[in-house]
């Protein structure tokens, strides 16, 4: 049996779904991964710690907060306890901050540490590794981690020395599509692994009935990336339609404007705990993102689930859209994107076509069991 630990400080809510802490697509592709792995592997994720200190299993997964960001709610207890391992066995190999930062990376003493994004919390997670002789996994989140000659990299803060520290000391780097896998090997000259992202297919067992399918729905966070803002104007041009917005305030200023737009059909929600996000697309008619790029979403498949269609102002990862016929990707067009929506509304031949095809392509292509063998595959650590 192997060890695997989880570096995914926002995904609280996922383990915890009544709770409300703002989660995204990266944590519930994460989980869903270490939830499948930990049927056969030892498992553990380390999350942010908010209001007390967590310690538990969670479907065989042992889920553990991490209070460097939080020092505050150390007790003097625990800060003696602390000095007092940190003076006895660390002393003469790392700082004290690094103790802080490392201490349950250290005390899991895993085989594998993955993370699913480039950032400087990953960078530290590789400079881990590397002290205590490790294997550092990781995950591609988004296209945008990986672009550094467009447009696109100034919204994102792109650091592309960051990126090259990172992939460069991966044991294995994971993506989710052909862009993503082109961008790694041109850029670093490092040969991705191509999964899909996986959705457990039971995920309709947590709703009781079949939706009331009324909603347009949109799911994102406040951000340049996102454009939410084209779904305000897209839902002022239905004002006879019910959509509904969850929004996860990342931007003030963007935010702001949102609230300040709203027009009167529009149910807004600052955040949903997991399970009322299965709810609300299980309500759901429609699907629609006006990001500029993502990976891969897992909206789309959550939506796709509840064989709910897509609509896509840009995103199409791997012509998902046009393989599964559950969609409508509109190339950057917000005119396609009106269009779109109003012909799915219209016409309920090519809605139903559309609804029954997404999620039979999901069942085929998306289940968790065979995306989560591949990955363990090339980690070489299959169940004996």
């Amino acid at each position: 049996m192997s060890r695997i630990c989880f570096n995914l400080f926002d995904a609280h809510s996922v383990f915890f779904p009544r709770d409300s802490y703002a989660f995204g697509g990266a944590e519930v592709r994460a989980v869903t991964i270490a939830n499948q792995l930990a049927k056969s592997d030892d498992v553990y994720v380390i999350i942010k710690e908010h209001e007390k200190p967590i310690d538990i299993v969670v479907n065989k997964v042992r889920v553990i907060s991490h209070e460097y960001f939080a020092p505050n709610q150390r007790s003097i207890l625990k800060k003696v306890y602390y000095s007092l391992i940190y003076n006895l066995q660390f002393k003469e190999k790392i700082s004290k901050d690094r103790y802080y930062q490392w201490r349950p990376y250290l005390n899991v003493n895993a085989e594998f540490y993955a993370a699913f994004e480039i950032t400087e919390t990953s960078k530290m997670l590789v400079d881990f590794c590397k002290a205590f002789n490790k294997k550092f996994v990781l995950f591609i989140a988004s296209d945008g981690e990986l672009s550094y000659d467009t447009g696109l990299a100034k919204i994102m803060n792109v650091n592309k020395a960051l990126a090259a520290y990172i992939v460069e000391n991966a044991y294995k780097v994971f993506v989710q599509n052909n862009y993503q896998l082109e961008k790694l090997f041109e850029n670093f000259k490092v040969t991705g692994i191509q999964v899909n992202n996986p959705l457990p297919l039971n995920i309709k067992e947590t709703i009781v009935k079949t939706g009331n399918k009324e909603y347009v729905t949109w799911i994102g966070k406040s951000s340049a990336v996102k454009q939410p803002l084209l779904f305000i104007e897209l839902a002022k041009q239905f004002p006879e339609l019910k959509f509904c917005m969850v929004m996860n305030k990342n931007d003030e200023s963007i935010y702001t404007e949102v609230l300040k737009n709203l027009p009167k059909n529009v149910v807004f929600k600052e955040s949903l705990p997991f399970l009322e996000v299965n709810e609300l697309l299980n309500n759901s008619k429609l699907f629609v993102n006006t990001s500029l790029y993502e990976g891969f979403p897992n909206t789309f498949l959550q939506a796709g689930c509840f064989s709910v269609p897509v609509i896509s102002l840009n995103v199409n990862p791997n012509h998902f859209l046009d393989l599964s016929s559950g969609g409508i990707c509109c190339y950057g067009s917000v005119d396609q994107l009106k269009s779109a929506v109003q012909n799915l509304i219209m016409d309920k031949v090519l809605y139903e076509s559309m609804s029954g095809s997404i999620s039979k392509y999901i069942a085929a292509n998306h289940s968790v069991d065979s995306v989560v063998t591949k990955i363990a595959t090339h980690l070489n650590i299959l169940p004996n």
